[in-house]
Formats: structure tokens, sequence, C-alpha cells
């Protein structure tokens, strides 16, 4: 896939010659301006009258009733001074794989837009949301941020209600962008955010091993039966190989790919405050077991220990048959030493549908900025497809605009086409970016059922599941019952 990579040099030097003029000529000085004026001076006209003055006796008589003259002057009109524009304060973390390409999406905007100017203020990317929440607390929020999705959080007030100006401007965000930039932009119904880039994962298989031990690959509509089976066949432990990468409780949270959606495995209500019902269901626990069972039944799945001896990311080592590619690493990917396919996540029969684990992330403007329009204009950019090419033509993220995907011929490409096919598969919300209190009330519940079924041999997982759940309920309520006080 040969690609060209633009870096900032090349970028701004295109950009100059488009909009540089333009730029320049706006913050000139103001030159005087000659100009030709039709002033009226006087000027005598003299008009004859019949006047009579007595009876039938006529006497001529002049009379003078106007004066007018024109003549030609030269005035000299200086124009008011321009307008200063606007500016818009971005803070976004100091990451060195993103930052030239939030570098040169300002550029490209500022480059096109004269009433308003983007400046990008880069701070350490280690404690970049506590930076913002510090901000926002003392009244002097940033106008934009990245992050990823807002979840409830908007309830809290930082985040400002940009719906009327989607409406105004995006005609049809179904079409606009994908729809899982879409789903994470907004709470109850309003628009909090915009998509700025879009991420997904789809399984990765190593097509080296699959010749080295002679096993047929995968094929659409492949099922959760050929997933073991293929495992079974590749894992071979004594010759430094493994069926599979995926372990443990991040399979059902972000790690593998459409699994848990397919699995028929919900976690908690849509709102993210109900876990009693849906985590303890048998769907959900035949999900969970299916998930154990990689490592405690069928024994295919690499240890933690042997994770870390291949590296942070075990499929990329050579040596692991099943894994996980994600758009968001996709020059990791692109770099792989071997030959690897991509494909759906396997489903439980033909005709099942396939769904697809993706992810977001979007720009925020602060409720509390005092420009909303401006800020808007730069978020439109930003998650436009004239804005979000640049970070996707570098390979740094992904354009959250299906048509930017398209215009590039990536749908024809052999690793993007099978990424944007998944991407528009139907999807779900990750359990994570719902609830405010995932992590202090889910999160540890839900990673103790593998504690206690593997390292304290605690059984049924029935009863496991149904306690998790309970515990997770009832900080849940807890915490959202202080809130109403």
């Amino acid at each position: 896939m040969n690609k060209k990579i633009m870096n900032r040099r090349n970028f701004l030097r295109l950009a100059a010659m488009t909009g540089a003029g333009a730029a320049i000529a706006a913050c000139a000085t103001p030159t005087p301006q000659v100009v030709k004026e039709t002033v009226v001076v006087e000027k005598e006209k003299v008009i004859p009258q019949t006047v009579v003055v007595e009876k039938e006796k006529v006497v001529q008589q002049t009379v003078v009733v106007e004066k007018e003259k024109q003549v030609e002057k030269v005035v000299t009109a200086t124009p008011a001074p321009a307008v200063a524009p606007a500016t818009v304060n971005f803070f976004a973390g100091d990451v060195a794989e993103n930052k030239d390409a939030f570098l040169l999406t300002a550029d490209a905007f500022n480059a096109r837009s004269d009433k308003v100017k983007v400046k990008i203020n880069l701070i350490a990317s280690q404690g970049f949301g506590a930076k913002i929440q510090t901000m926002i607390a003392a009244n002097d929020g940033p106008d934009l941020w990245p992050g990823v999705s807002p979840g409830e959080a908007p309830r809290r007030g930082a985040h400002a209600d940009i719906t009327a100006f989607v409406q105004r401007d995006i005609a049809k965000p179904q079409e606009y962008w994908f729809q899982m930039g879409i789903d994470r932009s907004m709470y109850q119904g309003k628009w909090y955010a915009v998509p700025k880039d879009v991420g997904w994962n789809v399984i990765a298989y190593n097509i080296d091993m699959y010749e080295k031990f002679g096993v047929p690959l995968p094929k659409e509509n492949w099922t959760f039966d050929d997933f073991i089976a293929m495992g079974k066949q590749l894992h071979r432990p004594d010759e430094g190989y493994f069926g599979t990468q995926f372990s443990g409780n991040s399979v059902l949270l972000w790690g593998g790919a459409g699994i848990p959606y397919n699995l028929g495995f919900k976690m908690q209500s849509d709102d993210g405050h109900t876990v009693k019902g849906f985590l303890d269901t048998p769907t959900s626990i035949e999900a969970i077991q299916w998930v154990i069972d990689l490592q405690d039944k069928h024994k295919i799945s690499v240890s933690g220990e042997q994770a870390q001896a291949l590296g942070g990311e075990p499929f990329y080592s050579g040596k692991v048959g099943l894994g996980v590619a994600g758009v968001w690493g996709l020059r990791d990917l692109l770099a792989a030493k071997f030959k690897f396919g991509l494909i759906h996540a396997p489903i439980k029969k033909a005709g099942d549908t396939i769904y697809t684990w993706g992810g977001a992330a979007h720009v925020f403007m602060w409720s509390g900025a005092k420009n909303k329009e401006a800020n808007w204009e730069v978020m439109k950019f930003w998650s436009s497809p004239e804005g979000s090419k640049i970070a996707h033509v570098m390979r740094v993220a992904a354009s959250p605009n299906p048509v930017v995907w398209t215009d590039h011929a990536d749908d024809k490409d052999p690793v993007l086409g099978v990424f944007l096919k998944d991407g528009l598969r139907p999807t779900f919300q990750p359990p994570y970016e719902i609830s405010s209190y995932f992590w202090q009330c889910v999160g540890g519940n839900f990673g103790d059922i593998w504690t206690r079924y593997l390292e304290l041999k605690e059984r049924p997982l029935e009863n496991i599941a149904k306690d998790a759940a309970e515990k997770a309920q009832k900080c849940l309520d807890d915490n959202y019952s202080k809130e109403k006080k």
C-alpha cells in the first residue's frame, strides 16, 4: 500500500500557494483610495419670464430663479480598518504521533478562514483530562478540546449543547459520518460533540502460521466453533506458537472486535444505570464462559507471562495465529513482518447479524466559551471531509466521514477495504463509555469473575456472575442516589 504521507513542510508549501495571498491581504495596513466625486457648486442660470405690469402693456424682465454648477472634484477616502479575526483556543495532548496532524489541520483551517483563526495549545498528555477539568472548574475552560465519547458527562454542564449548529449545517448526519461517531456524540437526543476520528477492531490472522501448519484460512460467516478448531490446530507452545491472544475480561470490554456482540453479551442498560438483568442473564453468562474456556478448557490462549515475553501486542510478534487489529493501530499492522489477513468477528451460526466493535474520538466545546459561533466553525471543519482527510492520509487517525475513505480508494485496498466494510456494520457503545461510575462500580466486579473462577476455583459461574451484578448494581444505585440529594 503506497500511500504518500504529507509532512507539515509540504503541506504549508501547498497552503502558501493557495491561501497565503488572501491572508496577507487581509492583514495589511489599509491603503488610501482615490475616488472621483461629483459635487454641486454655484452657477447662475438665467430664465426669461414675462410679467404684466400694466393693462395691455408687456414688459420683458429678467429674473434669477436658481444657481447651479457641476464640477468634478478628486476626493481621497480611507477605508475603515479590518476587523481582527476571532481566535479559538484548541487544547490538545502533546502526543508525538498526533501532533503534526493537529498542527496541519489548524494550518489548513487558518489558510481558508479570514474571520476565525484557531490556535493549538499543546499540553502534556499525561494528566490531560485533569488539566481540562481544572481549567473548567476555574471558569477558564478551553474553547475546544478532544476526547472520547462524553457518555453522560454533559449532564454536569461543562459541555456545550451544539444541537442547533449541527441541525443548521449538517443536513444528513447519517450520510456524513459513520454511525459509531454519531452515537457517541449525543446524550439524551442532543449533540454535545462531533467526531474527529473513528476506530474499530477486526480479527487478524497470521497467514504464515496457517500455511506452516496446514490450517485452512477463515472465510466470511465463520463461526465460534471454527475459531476454537483453528486455535487448537495453531496452538503449539512447545514450538513457540500460540493459538490466540484472546483471554481475560478485556475480550468482552474492548479487545475482542465484535466477539461480545456476536455472542449476544450485554453488560448493562443503554443508559448505564442498570446491571442486574443484563450481566447475569443466561446469554451473558454463556458469553463469559466462552471467553474463560479459551484459556481454561481449550487452552489455546497466550498466558499473561507469555504475552509479556512476546511484547505489548502479542499478535505482531508473528507467533500468534488469531489476534486483533484496530484502525487506531494501523501503522503497527502495516509494519508487520509476516503475511496477515483480516476478517469480521466469528458468529454463532450462518445468517446471524455480524456486529463490529467501534469507538470514536471527538471535539468538545466548553459551555462557557464566549464565541460559540467561531468555535463551531473550527469544530465543523475538524469533523468535515476536508479537515479529517489530513490525519487520515497521514495514517494517524481514521476519518469519521465515509466519503474520505472512498475518495482515497480505501474501499479497494486489501487492508483498509476490510476495515471499511466492518466499520459500516452495526455496533453498540461500549459500557465503559456510558456511566460515569462504570470503573468505580462495574469494571472491578466484572474483572473479579475471572479471578474467582480461574484462581479461586469458585463454581458455578452463574452464581459468580449474579453476585458481581448485585454488587455493581448496589454501587451504581448508591452513587446516583447521592446526586439527587
